[in-house]
């Protein structure tokens, strides 16, 4: 599995952008964050609301920066907007493993088929 925390990590098709996960996207999520309730109801960390959403992208950074994580925003080409987010988490470099998942994405953006690009972007990457 080749995984190089050095240099920052963009995937792409002709549908899809996943690019670092960075605080400048605050804006772009809160609608989602506090407009979409039902993305929070089985989530295990909530992003519901201003202050909650500060503190999932804080994580989500930390986990970038001490390498056990890996996060990403998802932006669609066709609507040119932000729909979520998604990462790698849970990296173990010494056993060569990694989880993915903490994907969510606004409603307009669900049945589209854009989780079906960027879930193919990310299996074909590490390996």
């Amino acid at each position: 599995m080749k995984f190089d925390f050095s240099q920052p990590i963009k995937l792409e098709n002709d549908r899809v952008l996943l690019r670092p996960f960075e605080q400048k996207y605050f804006e772009n999520l809160l609608l989602f964050s506090e407009n979409e309730k039902i993305l929070w109801r089985y989530s295990l960390t909530p992003a519901s609301g201003e202050d909650n959403l500060h503190k999932y992208i804080e994580y989500a950074i930390a986990t970038r920066e001490n390498q056990s994580g890996y996060p990403f925003d998802v932006f669609d080409k066709r609507t040119q907007k932000i729909a979520g987010c998604t990462r790698f988490y849970d990296i173990k470099k010494v056993h060569n493993t990694l989880s993915i998942g903490y994907t969510w994405y606004g409603e307009e953006f669900q049945r589209t088929g854009l989780n079906r690009n960027f879930k193919q972007l990310l299996l074909c990457y590490p390996f």
